[in-house]
Order: structure tokens, then sequence, then C-alpha cells
């Protein structure tokens, strides 16, 4: 397509400089092959290295052999190599995004965003052709921001996790610390009870949570309960039903006997 619709601009020149078209057709014909290769790389998932230089090479030799025809030549040739430039581009978006999107806690959101876009330009800058109008500017910017999001996304679920397993420590902790407390006590009482029936009862509230326990100590017995306590006036607190039950509009209790 390339070729005839470089053939089809020869009837606009002046005849002193006409050039043979089939000579023209051959030239380009033999760039558009290098072109074909190129892009039978990038299908298979490959980045071409030195691409630009490769590329530059490529149309040179072209423009070279095309004689007064050079500037349609360049423009034609040219054509077909930066469609496979912006491939490539692809193909390095989707290396960079996947490489980078787990950080694994190494790196924070920010810092990691700026290194994997630092690494997008570096490579993508050998992709293009000296001395042509190719840019990846537009791609790079789309590509920090995409990163940047899945990121900052990844790094609050990690953050979430971590406070639930730190609230699950907590709690562990506060269940033994009650249960040891409630068996001293029996064990005093025991000391100084005539044998008539006794009850012990404590709760603690874990600070910054919704969640209250209790514990009922009895003759050896230990009932301990982990509530998620309500707000007192669930319609008329901060976020009141608006975000549907959640724990603060939500009670829910969690019985444990030992």
């Amino acid at each position: 397509m390339a070729a005839a619709a470089a053939v089809a601009t020869l009837g606009a020149w002046p005849a002193a400089v006409l050039p043979d078209a089939q000579t023209f057709v051959s030239v380009l014909a033999e760039a558009l092959r290098s072109v074909e290769r190129f892009q039978a790389q990038v299908e298979k998932g490959r980045v071409i290295s030195n691409f630009g230089k490769k590329s530059q090479a490529v149309v040179a030799k072209a423009v070279r052999d095309a004689g007064d025809a050079a500037p349609e030549m360049e423009q034609a040739v040219d054509g077909a190599l930066h469609s496979v430039f912006q491939q490539q581009l692809a193909l390095l978006r989707q290396d960079l995004f996947e490489r980078f999107r787990h950080p694994g806690g190494r790196l924070a959101p920010e810092p990691a965003a700026a290194r994997a876009e630092t690494l997008f330009a570096q490579q993508a800058a050998g992709l293009v052709r000296p001395g042509s109008s190719w840019s990846f500017e537009a791609e790079q910017a789309s590509f920090r921001a995409a990163l940047a999001g899945e990121l900052r996304q990844a790094d609050s679920v990690l953050r979430e996790r971590r406070r639930v397993a730190q609230a699950q420590r907590a709690t562990a902790d506060v269940i033994g610390k009650l249960q040891k407390q409630m068996e001293q006590m029996g064990e005093k009482l025991r000391g100084t009870s005539a044998g008539s029936p006794w009850v012990l009862w404590t709760s603690y509230r874990l600070p910054g949570t919704p969640f209250q326990m209790s514990a009922r100590y009895q003759e050896g017995r230990t009932n301990i309960e982990l509530n998620l306590t309500p707000n007192k006036d669930p319609a008329n607190a901060a976020t009141g039903m608006v975000e549907g039950l959640t724990s603060s509009n939500l009670g829910l209790s969690l019985n444990v006997g030992m």
C-alpha cells in the first residue's frame, strides 16, 4: 500500500526530476522487507535493541537509492517504521507495569512510579529514529499515571492487612491477659470462700477500635466475649447508614468458653 501511494505521486513531479517508477518501487519494496522483519520480532513480544539506529539505517539507504524521490521515499518508509515503534512502546509499558505493580514494600508508591518512569524513558529513547518526529512523551505520562494509581491501591491494601493482623495480635494478647487475671483472682477467692458460689466479670475496650472484650469467670470456667460495639445513634453518627453496614453501626459478638 505504501509503495502504491508513493508511485501515485510520481505524476505530480516535473519531468526533469521524474524518477524511474520501477526503481522507486524496487527500493521501497526492499525497505519494507526490512520493516517486515522488525514487525515479526515485535509480534513475538520482543523490544528490538537500538531500534532507532536500525530504523535510521533503513531510511538512509532507501533515501540514498531513491535519488530525486528522496523526500517521498523517506515519508513512506518512516510511516511504516513509526507503526513498529508505537507497538514497541506498548510492549515496554506492559513489561514495566508488570515489574513494578507489586513492589513488595521495597519502595513507596511515588518513588516506585518515578523509578519505573525513568526506566521507560531510557529504554524508549533507544527506539526513536534520529532526526524523526517520533515521540514517546504522551505514552510516558500515561504510563506514570496508571502505575502510580495501581501502586497506591496496592499500598492501601497492604496497610489494611497489616492493621488487621496487628489488631488480631492485640486481641489475642488481651484474651490471654484477661484469662490469667481471672484465674489469679479465682485462686485468691477460693482461699477465702466458704464454698458459696461466686462470679467475676470484667470488660475492656481496645483503644481506637470498635472492639470490646468481656470476660466472665466462675469456679474454673472462663467465658470471653469479643464484641463489635455499634454507635448509640448510627443514623446521626459521622457516617450514619450512608456507608451501609460497617463496624460503626453493626454489633457483633463472639463468645469463647474455656
